[in-house]
């Protein structure tokens, strides 16, 4: 029989940034409506970001900040997990109601979103946020 691990309704840690970083340096997007797409695997699901497009490219700025974001992934989700345990225990809501997956990220400055999407409910929310003076990303709407 195999042993599954206890559920945790609010994982830490679970995106690995330098996992991240390997996939989108060896992947070409793939041109989207008004910019490019690159797409990341994870154990949640997939990730998708796309750059604006400029002049039939995207920029080296764009893709920096993309590269940025994905390094400081594990810390901006773990603040957002913070946030939904906290959410849960004060508002007695269902659990399932808090139960969030990055799908998306817009990397635009100066404010960068993670696009989350409900594992228990049909729901989606932006965790939006913007960097500090010691260039790491801070929450601005939670």
């Amino acid at each position: 029989m195999v042993t599954r691990p206890p559920f945790q309704p609010f994982p830490r840690d679970r995106y690995d940034p330098e996992d991240l970083i390997r996939q989108l340096l060896r992947q070409q997007p793939r041109p989207v409506t008004g910019g490019w797409e690159f797409a990341f695997q994870t154990e949640p699901g997939e990730i998708t970001a796309v750059l604006p497009d400029r002049d039939g490219t995207w920029s080296g700025e764009d893709f920096d900040l993309l590269r940025d974001v994905l390094g400081q992934i594990r810390e901006m989700d773990n603040l957002v997990q913070d946030s939904c345990e906290k959410e849960h225990e004060r508002s007695k809501l269902a659990l399932r109601d808090f139960l969030l997956a990055i799908g998306h990220i817009d990397p635009t400055e100066p404010v960068v979103s993670l696009c989350y999407y409900g594992t228990g409910v049909n729901t989606v929310w932006d965790a939006r946020f913007s960097r500090d003076t010691a260039e790491k990303w801070q929450p601005l709407n939670f």
